[in-house]
């Protein structure tokens, strides 16, 4: 039996680019966003990654659920899946890499295709968002 872990990630995109975030010691770029505690709802989970991670808040009635998706989780090992729910939202103030988060980007979806490493998930997303 494999293990899923349920995550919640941000979709902000300005001028067909998405924010994308790179942890320390990993390749791959991803949502901003992490792993949903115990007790909290997904957008409690959002709110508090994002302010951790890119050091704003999340506009107040901006978030708007954008999809779910299921996949292979990137650098987790063998047999870990993610259960990934996306929102877009407005943010309060200008990103910037916070905590764990080493740098940031704003890519397409040709552009995150063409990075040497990718977390399955987003693959999925940035697929998505270019054929919407």
């Amino acid at each position: 039996m494999s293990e899923i872990l349920r995550v919640v990630g941000l979709v902000h995109r300005v001028d067909g680019r998405a924010l994308l975030v790179r942890a320390r010691h990993h390749a791959a770029f991803y949502l901003a966003g992490g792993k949903i505690e115990p007790g909290e709802t997904e957008l409690e989970a959002l709110r508090r990654e994002v302010v951790e991670e890119l050091g704003v808040d999340l506009l107040a009635g901006s978030e708007r659920f954008v999809g779910r998706y299921v996949t292979d989780a990137y650098g987790q090992g063998e047999g870990v899946r993610v259960d990934l729910r996306c929102y877009s939202a407005e943010l309060a103030g200008t990103p910037a890499p916070a905590a764990e988060i080493a740098e940031m980007a704003w890519m397409t979806c040709a552009e995150y295709l063409a990075q040497a490493e990718t977390a399955p998930a987003v693959v999925e997303l940035m697929k998505d968002l270019d054929a919407a």
